[in-house]
């Protein structure tokens, strides 16, 4: 099951009025099952005048941002949701060759299996909505000009990308991470299912990686 846990932000972008009544998908109540799934902190905010969502997954403290949805309108959040989040694995997938494209394809399938379910509940998790808060600040910078049209997925991608490619940490005495390289984890172990081992040597991949960009960064710099 998805449980998307909803700010009072976002709870009034996803509620509608209709002859007087306010409707409305988000539950004050938790259904059996609902916490033992995917969960993400959701959140709404204005930028150069447009609703723009936040979502940030709990475990892995990874963002994606969406706009261009109206009022009310959930399955369209859901359905742009779910093709951002394909692409972000896929694309990571490319990056650390973690799977074949058969094996990735299988995840996704098992992915989108694991969560047919979707519930939206009141509430969630401070120290969420602290690096939520942080992610947001970054988007209103970078869309603080005229917000990309919501068919340049080029544009909303990079954003991501942005969002989850720096340092997060919870609480004082954990170690720093980064959500990219942690979601994508925790999709190898939840959908593709593999072992320790293999999770091992694409965390070395990744490290790799990220210690190759920043020191052609810092030649760059230097030259």
């Amino acid at each position: 099951m998805l449980t998307l846990h909803c700010t009072q932000a976002a709870a009034r972008a996803l509620s509608q009025t209709r002859q007087g009544r306010t409707h409305s998908p988000v539950r004050d109540v938790a259904p059996v099952g609902a916490l033992q799934g995917w969960r993400w902190q959701l959140h709404a905010a204005t930028v150069s005048r447009r609703t723009v969502f936040i979502l940030m997954e709990q475990h892995s403290r990874f963002a994606v941002a969406l706009w261009g949805i109206r009022k009310g309108d959930y399955a369209a959040l859901l359905q742009q949701f779910w093709q951002r989040i394909a692409n972000h694995l896929l694309w990571l997938n490319d990056d650390v060759g973690g799977l074949t494209e058969s094996e990735a394809d299988a995840a996704l399938a098992e992915c989108a299996s694991q969560h047919r379910q979707t519930v939206f509940l009141h509430g969630g998790d401070r120290s969420v909505q602290q690096h939520l808060n942080q992610a947001l600040a970054e988007v209103r910078l970078a869309l603080s000009g005229e917000t990309p049209p919501l068919e340049d997925l080029l544009a909303a991608a990079q954003l991501d990308d942005y969002l989850n490619r720096g340092f997060r940490q919870v609480g004082r005495q954990a170690a720093a991470f980064v959500p990219a390289d942690a979601f994508y984890l925790h999709w190898l172990r939840h959908a593709a299912r593999l072992d320790d081992a293999a999770l091992e040597a694409v965390q070395h991949r990744q490290q790799a990686l990220r210690q190759a960009h920043y020191a052609a960064l810092w030649g760059e710099l230097e030259a």
